[in-house]
């Protein structure tokens, strides 16, 4: 049986001082795994997501981690629970300060990351930024250029998605997400379907923005990213914090993430070596 289900977040070195808020709080979260309600509800979630974390969340697929994260960005509702912003549950929100939050909280989904399909790349980048800012905010397309620039799509920012694989669609949809220059990201198991070389360049990138980056003013970003398989994370070597997602279960690692012989057997789970292969990107959408 699984220890008592925690309140916690292990703090790390990019926290806020005693008493400040936590970015994100999930306060008796229940939530379904799968879309219809009331079907292999997960243990009850205590959350908090603090300034300069760097979160992996572990859980088999179809344990409900999807659904974690658009909950904790406020996109969907929890089946119970709260969940709160800088100290304010989002149901407190009014309608345009809960729009100001989607530019503060960023979302990657899987697979392909949920992009305009009939937009080219560029256009998929600048759509959010108009919508929030107006047509000349938010830097417009001198600052789109950058961020295709950072992630490795600049050739590619004329593609369409269709035909790009998902390699380099997943790298548009976290492009599209840096652009509004969110101070805390979720990313649903972004490394899913990509081969070796590709899940090295997000671990890097993403521990890049976990530093500060410096074209994103060299301010440290928050992370929480949920995952079907630990193996590409192995060799992180410092910095991140893990949570464990199951049927019934809510579990924080608050001492280290417990790599080498470990006794819990989901985790054991997320750590084989054969889980679903990944695949190689498309040559043609080579950036």
């Amino acid at each position: 049986m699984p220890p008592p289900n925690p309140v916690s977040s292990p703090r790390n070195s990019h926290g806020d001082g005693a008493g400040a808020d936590p970015i994100l709080r999930l306060r008796n979260v229940a939530l379904s795994h799968a879309q219809r309600s009331g079907e292999g509800a997960c243990a009850t979630v205590n959350w908090e997501v603090w300034p300069g974390d760097y979160w992996l969340v572990g859980a088999l697929p179809g344990s409900g981690k999807s659904r974690l994260l658009a909950v904790a960005a406020g996109l969907e509702h929890p089946d119970q629970g709260e969940v709160s912003y800088r100290g304010k549950p989002y149901t407190s929100l009014s309608a345009d300060a809960l729009q100001q939050t989607r530019t503060r909280v960023g979302m990657v989904f899987e697979h392909g990351g949920r992009l305009f399909r009939e937009l080219t790349i560029e256009e998929n980048l600048l759509t959010p930024l108009r919508y929030h800012f107006g047509p000349k905010g938010g830097g417009g397309a001198d600052w789109v250029g950058t961020v295709l620039s950072k992630s490795g799509l600049e050739r590619l920012k004329d593609r369409r998605p269709a035909g790009m694989g998902v390699a380099y669609s997943q790298r548009a949809a976290l492009a599209r997400a840096l652009v509004l220059r969110p101070e805390v990201l979720l990313l649903d198991n972004p490394l899913a379907l990509l081969e070796s070389s590709q899940a090295h360049w997000w671990i890097e990138f993403l521990n890049e923005l976990s530093r500060g980056a410096d074209w994103l003013d060299g301010r440290p970003l928050t992370l929480a990213i949920t995952t079907d398989d630990l193996r590409p994370w192995r060799q992180q070597q410092s910095g991140l914090s893990l949570a464990l997602l199951g049927p019934s279960r809510w579990e924080v690692y608050s001492s280290g993430v417990p790599w080498s012989n470990p006794e819990d057997r989901l985790m054991q789970e997320l750590l084989v070596a054969n889980l679903q292969p990944r695949q190689s990107a498309p040559r043609e959408a080579s950036a």
